[in-house]
């Protein structure tokens, strides 16, 4: 473990009816003013046509393969000495390269993005005997896909629990004995349930078996979904997702606690071919707007240290890998604003590259794909926790969800979206035109007065 820390208008006017947005009608004056809000809605909507009918770059994605190349192998029909199940979930999407998608809880918990030039489907060759493998040796590039041109991964290394008996909900404020901390290793203490061929639904579940208590419905879980196109999440907080990437939730649900005041934390490994031993720093973007996650301003980003190529062209600038997220989970299945609390990242680790090596554990997908590589290969680390001081710690709940998005590029940010621009732009310049307008107004009946003054005064001087 590791830790740092109105007046009516003159004159009778008529009404005009402008479809808006497809399923609303705005009804204007049909006066100079009505032909100009008439004009600013119309730009407003074909503005709004444009960016949604614009057309876009989209990949086409595989269907979910489980445990690829060994449907009929009895070694896969097995579960390991723990009694977990293997499984290895995997799918690929066809743009203008190839992406490769991987997760797998056989070890630690790994998720895995690799790179491919060109449409051509590249053959995974996975040797399950030494996937599989207690010998340390051999489960070291047991899973190959050829010519790989960048991939990373986030590795799921220990699960922590801890006593929070001052409600700070701060890892860096808890004693480092073993009367306050229960940690356990996800490469060697969780029991995975294998899936069935029939749950190989988008998005796929895996989830541990908690075989040790007698308590019902006591889990933690995976589900893993794939895109193949740019959207959002229909589920808070509403990630972005891009042709790019893959997005997760890590669920603990009546999960059981060995004190009062417990709280759950991660540590997690993050590992690419980027060329370098380090990574960059956890990023911070703050947004004026929470359309998408009420009451949350905040995105974090987690990328490698980008090499950019010598030809410096937009491609090698894009690469690198990433695992982004917002500092929230959710406390009930049912997500809302009202049942949420904080997800607390700290500083990345500030070690050597052989000791961030040594956390990656030997039985983990991350092993058996990047093998020896992992000595030259960008490496960091870094702590995660669940919770806020004073919201009742893990068992006022029991239950605690958490999302990402992990993928290979840039990662998205958030952008005011387009009907939030035309809300403000209607509201700030109604009222603006209406100034201008009734200003105007004001100056062409006042000068108009003035003139039939002056007639009078003329006609008076003649007499």
């Amino acid at each position: 473990m590791f830790m740092t820390s109105s007046s009516p208008l003159p004159h009778s006017i008529g009404v005009v009816q402008l479809p808006f947005l497809h399923h609303m009608t705005l009804s204007v004056p049909a006066t100079e003013m009505g032909r100009t809000l008439i004009l600013v809605s119309f730009i407003c909507v074909l503005a709004c046509n444009i960016y949604g009918d614009s057309t876009e770059a989209t990949r086409k994605l595989s269907s979910i393969q489980y445990n690829p190349g060994c449907e009929n192998d009895p070694i896969c029909k097995r579960v390991s000495d723990s009694g977990s199940a293997p499984n290895l979930l995997y799918a690929y999407s066809v743009g203008n390269d190839t992406l490769h998608y991987f997760f797998s809880t056989v070890g630690a918990p790994t998720f895995l993005v690799a790179k491919t030039p060109g449409k051509k489907q590249e053959s995974l060759n996975v040797s399950w005997t030494d996937f599989l493998s207690v010998n340390d040796t051999n489960v070291k590039n047991s899973v190959k896909l050829p010519n790989v041109n960048y991939a990373f991964a986030v590795v799921f290394t220990k699960l922590y629990e801890y006593n929070d008996t001052n409600d700070h909900a701060d890892f860096t404020s808890i004693p480092n004995d073993e009367w306050n901390w229960n940690i356990r290793d996800f490469a060697k203490q969780f029991v995975w349930k294998g899936l069935n061929t029939t749950e190989l639904n988008n998005p796929v579940t895996v989830r541990t078996n908690l075989s040790m208590t007698n308590i019902d419905e006591s889990y933690i879980s995976f589900d893993w979904k794939l895109f193949g196109n740019h959207d959002r999440n229909t589920e808070v907080p509403h990630l972005e997702h891009t042709i790019n990437d893959t997005q997760f939730n890590f669920l603990i649900n009546n999960w059981p606690t060995f004190c009062e005041k417990s709280r759950f934390g991660l540590e997690l490994v993050m590992m690419g071919t980027d060329g370098v031993k380090h990574m960059t720093n956890i990023e911070e973007s703050k947004s004026l707007d929470d359309e998408y996650t009420p009451g949350v301003f905040t995105m974090i980003d987690w990328s490698t240290q980008s090499k950019v190529l010598a030809s410096d062209t937009d491609e090698s600038k894009q690469l690198g890998g990433y695992l982004q997220w917002k500092p929230v989970v959710y406390l009930t299945e049912e997500r809302s604003s009202q049942k949420q609390t904080q997800a607390k990242h700290y500083d990345t680790m500030k070690a050597d590259h052989s000791v961030i090596k040594s956390m990656v554990p030997m039985r983990s997908l991350a092993m058996a794909f990047f093998g020896d590589q992992l000595n030259t290969m960008t490496l960091n680390a870094t702590n995660i926790s669940f919770g806020l001081p004073e919201d009742g710690f893990y068992a006022k709940s029991n239950y605690t969800v958490w999302s990402g998005s992990i993928g290979y590029g840039t990662p998205p940010q958030d952008e005011i979206s387009i009907l939030v621009i035309i809300v403000i732009a209607v509201g700030l310049g109604i009222p603006v035109v209406l100034i201008i307008f009734g200003g105007l107004i004001v100056c062409i009946k006042r000068r108009r007065s003035g003139k039939g003054e002056n007639i009078l005064v003329n006609v008076a001087d003649g007499d």
